[in-house]
């Protein structure tokens, strides 16, 4: 995206909106402000995600500086010691391309915007907001959670079929979206422990990498073992209409910071 710049200083001189809205493009606000454009980084992910991560950083600033800074609004979240952190930590430090690592990239497009947007409202992460605000000195626009509208197609008859062989908040419906692909010990594991619930089950994953099917991933025999109760489907599915289905009765997904609502 870095590589776009030029192409993008020049459509903002020719259109000169008044805003303009961005994600991890950092150098963004510098270019809009030399044509006296707006900039507003625009994040899907939770406020209380961002205001999480940027009180670790007020934290590391304020011990042994004497110095008082807000204090994060709810102290029960916490990453889990081990594994959480380490991946937070990994995350925040790794390399996004053109020589930036992911956390400059957005501290920076942070640092240099007039304002920044979250899909949110107050009435759910009100006291994180305040809380962002306050550390990072920017005003906090809010488009609201931008809630789906209600499905007008109908569920895939062979899916439906098989979702109502089933009673009423029994099945086990797990997805972890389009870009999320587990190592195969990984989705091996996940296939194996919900064949151990004994429990139906319904699976929507991408293949692991190094593989070209999910049922080429299966460990060995799980295929029969589950055949009655189980699916593990490699293609797009009407998540949606299925999570509505009432044979439903757990969700099971990735959660990352775009599903984290306190």
């Amino acid at each position: 995206m870095d590589r776009t710049a030029e192409e993008i200083e020049s459509l903002l001189f020719r259109l000169r909106p008044d805003f303009v809205f961005f994600d991890f493009a950092y150098w963004i606000p510098n270019l809009a402000r030399k044509l006296g454009i707006k900039s507003i980084p625009y994040w899907v992910i939770s406020v209380v995600a961002c205001a999480y991560g940027e009180s670790k950083k007020v934290q590391a600033c304020v011990e042994g500086s004497g110095h008082n800074r807000p204090s994060f609004p709810d102290a029960s979240i916490e990453l889990h010691h081990g594994h959480e952190e380490e991946m937070f930590s990994k995350m925040m430090k790794m390399e996004f391309g053109s020589g930036i690592c992911f956390y400059d990239r957005i501290d920076y497009g942070y640092g240099s915007a007039d304002a920044i947007g979250y899909k949110s409202c107050r009435e759910i992460e009100g006291s994180f907001v305040d809380y962002l605000e306050s550390v990072l000195k920017k005003p906090i626009l809010l488009s609201g959670p931008i809630i789906s509208e209600p499905s007008t197609s109908t569920l895939e008859e062979k899916w439906a079929h098989w979702l109502a062989r089933f009673k009423a908040g029994s099945v086990i419906y797990c997805a972890f979206g389009s870009e999320w692909i587990l190592s195969h010990h990984k989705f091996q594991e996940l296939l194996l422990g919900l064949e151990k619930s004994g429990m139906p089950f319904f699976t929507a994953l991408k293949p692991p990498n190094g593989f070209e099917s999910v049922e080429a991933a299966m460990p060995e025999g799980f295929a029969e073992r589950v055949k009655e109760r189980g699916i593990v489907y490699g293609g797009w599915v009407q998540q949606q209409l299925i999570l509505g289905h009432p044979s439903l009765g757990c969700f099971i997904t990735h959660c990352n910071f775009t599903h984290l609502r306190v």
